[in-house]
Order: C-alpha cells, then sequence, then structure tokens
C-alpha cells in the first residue's frame, strides 16, 4: 500500500453517477412518469380540448356572424337600389311635371298676350276710327300707312277717302 494516500481503484468519472444514485434516480423518473401519465396529462388534454372546442365553435359562431353581415349587406344594397331607382323615378316624374307647368303657363301666357294684343289693336283701331271720324282733315296718308303697318289693319278700316 502507498502511503501517499492514493487508492488502488480507479480513478472516479466524473460524469458517471455513482450506483445508489442511479437506482434512486431511475425510481423517482419512473415515479414521476407514472403520475405525469395517469393524472397530469389526461388533465392537460382535457383542458386542451376544452380550449379547442371553444375556438372551434369561436370559428363558427364568427362564420355565421360572416354570413349574417353579408346577408345584411346584400340586403342593404338592395334596399339601396330600390330607393334609388325610386328617387330616379320620382326625379322623372318631378321633371316631367314641371315640363307640363311650365308648358302649360306658356300656354296661358300666349293666350293671354294673344288677348291682350288684341284688345290694344281693337282700341287702337277704335282710337284711329275715331280720330279719323272726328278729325277727317288732319289724318295724314303717312299716318293711316303707319297705323296699317303697326295693326295690320285693312286700309279701308282704318282710312276714309
Amino acid at each position: 500500500m502507498p502511503t501517499d494516500g492514493t487508492d488502488d481503484h480507479a480513478p472516479l468519472n466524473p460524469l458517471l453517477p455513482a450506483t445508489p444514485d442511479l437506482i434512486w434516480g431511475s425510481v423517482v423518473f419512473v415515479g414521476l412518469a407514472i403520475f405525469f401519465t395517469l393524472y397530469v396529462l389526461p388533465r392537460v388534454k382535457k383542458a386542451l380540448d376544452a380550449r379547442a372546442e371553444i375556438i372551434e365553435g369561436g370559428i363558427s359562431k364568427a362564420e355565421n356572424a360572416q354570413a349574417e353581415a353579408a346577408a345584411a349587406l346584400e340586403e342593404y344594397t338592395k334596399q339601396l337600389a330600390e330607393a334609388r331607382a325610386e328617387a330616379a323615378r320620382i326625379r322623372e316624374q318631378a321633371r316631367a311635371d314641371g315640363n307640363a307647368i311650365i308648358a302649360e303657363l306658356k300656354e296661358q301666357a300666349t293666350v293671354e298676350a294673344n288677348r291682350v294684343t288684341a284688345n290694344a289693336k281693337a282700341a287702337t283701331v277704335v282710337r284711329v276710327i275715331n280720330f279719323n271720324m272726328f278729325f277727317p282733315s288732319m289724318v295724314a296718308a303717312s299716318r293711316c300707312s303707319e297705323a296699317m303697318r303697326i295693326h295690320s289693319v285693312p286700309r279701308s278700316r282704318l282710312c276714309r277717302r
């Protein structure tokens, strides 16, 4: 035996644990593996399944909501098109009514203008005739011609010779 304190045994490997440590480590590992397999993993799986179900339910709700929104958009678009068509129809009806009113007012104005013109011509003719009757010597031929030109009345009615 050497007196320097060295053993005859092979040197110990720092990476290789001692045999009792390997046995106890293996027993604890197997125990923990059984515990996780029997208790923890089923609960985690159940929680993940519940979460997946909730997510799938949310996706289906979102798809339903999206389908309802698309249907509502389609209905809105249809109503908007109908409203625009109705507005165009009302505009065209108003335009036609306005044109009819304008035409009627133009016709009334033309009739009234013709009536006023006819009354004015008649009054002028009466004045000229009265003038000719009371002042026959003062009526000049130019005045008679001018009255005939303005009122387009025959010479025999306006000017007596």
